[in-house]
């Protein structure tokens, strides 16, 4: 996964795909949360994004408080997120998916 920033938005490279927050650049695939990225409000996008990370930190067996201590994160920080209340940085995403153990890409499939 490569990220780069392309005229004020990030680029986010996963599996030969190219994707930002107005949808996907360059694919070879549909992807449902990227085929719906052009449609959502920024509030949407949040709550999806959130959703998706608490269903794969579930899925990988942590609850918030056990991920939050292996990121040195606020349990209300990352609640706040999955919620879709709070715009996690890039960083934030990445530190997130270190510490549950896998690619930012799983966030957006």
């Amino acid at each position: 996964m490569i990220l780069r920033f392309l005229a004020h938005h990030w680029v986010i490279k996963y599996n030969n795909h190219e994707y930002t927050k107005r949808g996907i650049i360059n694919h070879n695939s549909s992807r449902t949360f990227y085929n719906q990225l052009g449609s959502m409000t920024d509030k949407e996008f949040l709550e999806k994004l959130g959703k998706r990370i608490a269903k794969v930190r579930r899925a990988n067996g942590l609850s918030q408080l056990d991920l939050c201590s292996k990121i040195n994160m606020e349990k209300s920080n990352l609640s706040a997120i999955e919620n879709g209340r709070q715009n996690a940085t890039s960083l934030t995403l990445k530190r997130i998916a270190e510490g549950i153990g896998c690619e930012i890409g799983e966030f957006f499939e």
